[in-house]
């Protein structure tokens, strides 16, 4: 994967000297999160690793493919990971401390900055303050000397509740995450009731969702490190309902730039059976998240939302009797009743009348119906019937990659893509 693959600006120019060079990731002139080393050989040989310290990105790059390299030069790529691990790790050891003592130096935050005012949150957390920050100091860049003011700090924990990085707001709204520090897993959370815990991405809507539901809330920070975080909430709290509380990019997806949050949440719930509620916008509403939606709805609306947005993973039957459990609690219940059906396919000749005649009296289906189900599922399970001309094609296949016939004195090949045996 190259830089511009993992989605990065690269840099203007590629100095491989094997030290570790940064440069903007974004595009932006005083951003500095993007780092690589790259070391070349005397024969073109050319390998080394990239990253980003703002999103936690990380690769290694190979001129070449390591199934062609020789020893020596497996050894120089082997290098050069072990010393992108142990820079990556003295970066984040570093960073985490320096955390650490930025923390210990905040205010409790008001409910009175202007962020919080404009996102309408009153329950915080336990998040900080500080009237000023030294971006040379929390941007790992001695050039810069101005401040940051009137910043909000939310800590970024790992998950054995060890501050492992920072993220600021300043009075405008403005983001920063702390250079160097470690993002991947991160998380920040508010704590109450268990029963059901959310996942989602921003501080807002972790707030808001948070202030409205009473229940534990797990902020990750953004799309990215929502997918790694939420799946280990799942044995963090064992007895509890996980929900993602999604973000619906409805408008980047209009401008063609995709729905991050929707695609995610729909990666979670294919992969870890993670279900998850996304708020509903207008086509002319600009609003993205459950703040958002908070924040022009009453908490009613927003609580009703939250529940019937619900798309959950769908239930795995294990037999019949499982399915017929499930009708008879909603006898509506199409998922149980197509799980059924499949299972009265498949059944034995010796079983299949109960089964139907039970089907029947807990949905009222007409038995009728249930035969034609079963019928169209058999249907739709066979494969089709080949036409003269893929029967011909299938035959000219078995000919394909043949060894070389001998005839008439000679070795023939048979040549597929123009259908003749050519001498060999």
């Amino acid at each position: 994967m190259t830089i511009i693959d993992a989605g990065l600006t690269p840099p203007k120019e590629i100095i491989s000297d094997g030290q570790i060079h940064r440069f903007s990731s974004n595009g932006k002139p005083n951003d500095k999160s993007g780092y690589y080393a790259f070391f070349s050989h005397h024969d073109g040989f050319c390998a080394g690793f990239f990253g980003c310290w703002r999103t936690g990105l990380y690769s290694t790059w190979s001129s070449r493919h390591e199934s062609s390299l020789s020893d020596y030069e497996l050894k120089l790529v082997s290098d050069c990971k072990l010393k992108a691990e142990q820079a990556r790790r003295k970066v984040h050891q570093d960073r985490a401390e320096y955390s650490t003592l930025l923390w210990k130096q905040t205010q409790s935050a008001s409910p009175s900055h202007p962020y919080l005012v404009k996102k309408q949150l009153k329950k915080l957390g336990d998040i900080g303050y500080l009237p000023s920050i030294a971006c040379a100091d929390f941007f790992m860049n001695e050039a810069q000397k101005t401040s940051l003011h009137d910043c909000l700090l939310i800590p970024i924990y790992d998950k054995d509740d060890n501050i492992q990085s920072l993220q600021a707001i300043n009075g405008a709204g403005k983001k920063f995450f702390m250079k160097g520090g470690k993002m991947v897993g991160g998380r920040f959370v508010f704590h109450g009731n268990n029963e059901r815990v959310y996942a989602c991405e921003g501080y807002a809507t972790g707030a808001s969702l948070y202030a409205l539901t009473q229940s534990t809330v797990v902020v990750a920070f953004n799309a990215a490190n929502l997918e790694t975080v939420a799946p280990s909430l799942q044995e963090l709290y064992p007895d509890s309902e996980i929900v993602v509380a999604a973000d619906n990019d409805h408008q980047k997806e209009k401008e063609g730039k995709g729905n991050k949050g929707l695609e995610v949440a729909q990666t979670l719930l294919e992969k870890h059976r993670m279900a998850y509620s996304a708020p509903t916008f207008s086509d002319n509403e600009q609003g993205s998240d459950w703040n958002d939606f908070c924040c022009t709805h009453s908490d009613d609306e927003a609580q009703d939302a939250l529940i019937q947005n619900v798309v959950t993973p769908p239930v795995i039957y294990e037999n019949f009797d499982q399915c017929i459990e499930a009708l008879t609690a909603n006898n509506k219940d199409e998922e149980a009743f197509n799980a059924a059906i499949v299972f009265i396919k498949d059944a034995s000749h010796l079983f299949v009348t109960e089964m139907r005649k039970e089907l029947k009296n807990i949905t009222g289906v007409d038995i009728g119906d249930i035969r034609k189900a079963i019928a169209q599922l058999r249907k739709n399970e066979k494969k089709p019937e080949l036409t003269h001309s893929q029967i011909a094609e299938k035959h000219i296949e078995t000919y394909e990659n043949q060894a070389p016939v001998g005839a008439y004195g000679k070795m023939w090949q048979y040549n597929q893509s123009q259908g003749i045996w050519e001498e060999q």
